[in-house]
């Protein structure tokens, strides 16, 4: 059959008789539940170093005694308390004196809000469930403190309308819960012991009667998968040895008594006299605590549940009805605590500490731990160096008398967080900045503040990298705080850059044509930081003079005019830890200097019988951009040639002229041809 893990919780109902108190904090309310088997238990650290009163009076007419949770008088009837068993502590106490500690004293196990009790038995045999308790057997809660020397146990049903017994059973190991293992059906669990040397069985009832109202068992024998019914029938003596000297002490509440810390909740209406407790509702005894040491002073640990039963007088009837627990019960063990605490370092810290069998801190315990990476300390407390890893410890505490072992906590070791912060200038009014992180969990964030020369935007970030907008030609420091979060501690690193920033660099290339066969070249630059150096090139549709040039401004001569020619400038901004550069580009077209000359074509007649007279002069012209512009001098003359013809019948003339050139260009000066002469000579024969 295969086990699971089932969970019944009992929700808390109060009747309108019921008083309802509040369920302590780490304790459930009628909780039963398995995993693969093994029932969940809560802890209760039941050591208090003082005695508490089992109110057996010498009373012969009632020699159960008459049990009240008070010292002194109960203040419901006025009855006596008595110090009841002694050879304990000399301070003594009653049940309602443990009301600020219930976490650790108290244990419930109260019907749900539809009446049923859901750690019940519906079948009175070892099968749990859910089940209508008749309520002279259904518990309301259990209770236990012990000393050195006692240990007690209480319990509380929720009427008394007939005998009911109970049994206290002590184990070891934890109870199991199997579903539907036979004879249970498919939606109940049976109810199970490993029953081993050591552990021990109450049995007890609630009505004074010749049957010894309280017994105590210790097995001696080993018992595995023992069913409920069969685990606390003490009368297997092959399992079960009596153990009647370890009874000090027997009492039930043969009157009305004040229900005190421990509280009424679960009881029924007619089981409360204004607000007290009716008869035989509450049991308590007082057993020898060696039975459960051992008798050694080192205290002990056991699972502990109640069981009830319909037959009273310490009967062995199978009719079991209900179940309380399981809870585990320390009896005085020496308890320890064991912590590892990280660095920022290749390494971590330890501590240790321990509570004594007596409830007691131990003042100087003697510490033993082993790490996982092999190492040993006998410190109680100290740091540690380590590799990288996840590592636990555990550590031996002893008081020089009794010692418990209790394993650590895992702790993460990590090389330490270390941060490069990087600030980088660019070739604008901005930095860049970037951090290298190393070491730590890999669980980083970052922090980075600016400042400098100007403003910065952002003044922060959280970014690992990015850029920053500054307002000014500067130096600007980036400061970078990296933060390795782990859940249980927090490492930072920090580093600082600076870097400087300029306006973005422009420049503006310029040439100037002339008509010298030449033309000028300037750049201008702006922005940067004013340590640029500048880079030409020229070419063009004719030679040049030099084709490069790292002057500012200068001349450059052509071997064509009347062509373009181009000259590209890069300006470089070197700033040491970034080069930054811009590039232009002009064209110019430069020309020749205006050249021109006069010659006639023709000479003019030298005899008057000749037709005409007139002789031209025609021009040759150079340079400019060849849009010319001629303009003669001394002569009625437009274009480029110009005739020149005497008055007809006139036997001599002559006349001057010159020619002026221009051109459209705007660049070149105007210029003068040479000197065009006329003359005519008429010869006279006479004869």
């Amino acid at each position: 059959m295969r086990n699971y893990r089932l969970l019944f919780v009992a929700a808390v109902a109060a009747t309108a008789c019921e008083t309802q108190e509040p369920v302590e904090a780490s304790k459930a309310v009628g909780t039963l539940a398995t995993t693969q088997g093994a029932v969940e238990a809560v802890t209760l650290n039941t050591f208090d170093n003082r005695s508490l009163q089992i109110d057996n009076l010498a009373n012969p007419t009632n020699p159960s005694g008459d049990a009240n949770n008070f010292v002194g008088n109960d203040p419901a009837d006025g009855s006596a308390s008595a110090n009841k068993p002694t050879g304990g502590p000399s301070t003594w106490i009653d049940w309602n004196d443990l009301g600020g500690d219930l976490a650790n004293h108290r244990f419930r196990d109260l019907n749900g809000p539809d009446g049923k009790d859901p750690t019940a038995f519906p079948g009175s045999n070892e099968c749990v469930a859910p089940a209508q308790v008749l309520s002279k057997m259904d518990l309301t809660y259990v209770g236990a403190s012990n000393n050195l020397k006692w240990a007690y146990f209480t319990v509380q049903r929720a009427s008394n309308n007939g005998d009911a017994g109970y049994y206290w059973i002590f184990t070891k190991t934890p109870p199991s819960l199997t579903q539907g293992e036979a004879p249970c059906s498919a939606t109940q669990q049976r109810l199970t012991y490993d029953i081993q040397p050591g552990d021990v069985l109450l049995a007890g009832h609630f009505h004074p009667s010749s049957t010894p109202l309280f017994q105590a068992f210790k097995a001696i024998a080993t018992a595995p998968h023992t069913d409920a019914v069969n685990a606390v029938n003490y009368k297997n003596t092959a399992v079960w040895e009596a153990q009647p000297a370890a009874v000090g002490a027997v009492a039930v509440n043969t009157s009305i008594t004040a229900p005190g810390a421990f509280g009424t909740a679960g009881i029924i209406k007619t089981a409360l006299k204004n607000g007290n407790l009716d008869v035989e509702l509450q049991a308590e005894a007082a057993v020898d605590t060696n039975l459960f040491t051992g008798g050694t002073p080192c205290g002990a640990k056991f699972y502990n549940m109640v069981i009830t039963r319909s037959s009273g007088s310490g009967g062995t009837s199978p009719d079991l009805k209900d179940t309380a627990g399981p809870s585990v019960i320390n009896f005085g063990v020496t308890t320890a605590t064991a912590t590892l605490t990280p660095t920022c370092g290749l390494g971590f810290g330890y501590s240790a500490s321990a509570t004594g069998f007596d409830g007691q801190p131990i003042a100087n315990p003697v510490c033993n731990w082993s790490f996982s990476d092999g190492s040993t300390s006998n410190s109680c407390n100290g740091n540690h160096d380590s590799a990288p890893g996840t590592l636990t410890g555990s550590v031996t505490v002893t008081d020089g008398v009794c010692s418990v072992t209790q394993a650590s906590n895992p702790v993460l070791v990590t090389t330490p967080i270390e941060v490069a912060a990087d600030v980088t200038p660019t070739c604008g009014l901005q930095v860049g900045y970037a951090a290298t992180a190393t070491g730590g969990s890999g669980n980083q964030t970052y922090a980075w503040e600016f400042a400098g020369s100007g403003t910065t935007e952002p003044v922060t970030s959280s970014s690992q990298s990015g850029t920053v907008t500054v307002g000014a030609n500067g130096t600007y420091t980036g400061t970078v705080t990296v933060r390795d979060s782990r859940t249980d501690i927090v490492c930072t690193a920090s580093d600082s850059d600076t870097a400087s920033a300029a306006q973005a660099l422009t420049v503006t290339a310029q040439l100037s044509a002339t008509c010298n066969d030449s033309f000028n070249y300037t750049a201008t630059a702006s922005g940067g930081s004013a340590s640029a150096t500048y880079a030409w090139t020229f070419a063009g549709g004719g030679t040049v003079s030099a084709a490069t040039s790292s002057t500012q401004s200068g001349t450059i001569l052509t071997g064509t005019g009347n062509v373009d020619y181009t000259g590209t400038v890069t300006v470089t901004d070197d700033r040491g830890d970034i080069t930054c550069s811009a590039s232009d580009s002009d064209t110019a077209r430069p020309f020749s200097p205006l050249a021109v000359a006069i010659a006639p074509a023709a000479g003019g007649g030298m005899c008057p019988s000749l037709a005409s007279d007139a002789a031209t002069w025609t021009s040759s012209a150079s340079g400019g951009n060849g849009s010319y512009i001629y303009t003669w001098n001394g002569a009625n003359c437009s274009g480029s040639s110009c005739t020149i013809a005497p008055p007809l019948g006139s036997l001599c003339y002559d006349q001057s002229f010159t020619l002026t050139l221009s051109d459209s260009s705007g660049l070149c000066s105007a210029t003068s041809s040479n000197l065009g002469q006329y003359s005519k000579t008429t010869l006279i024969n006479v004869q």
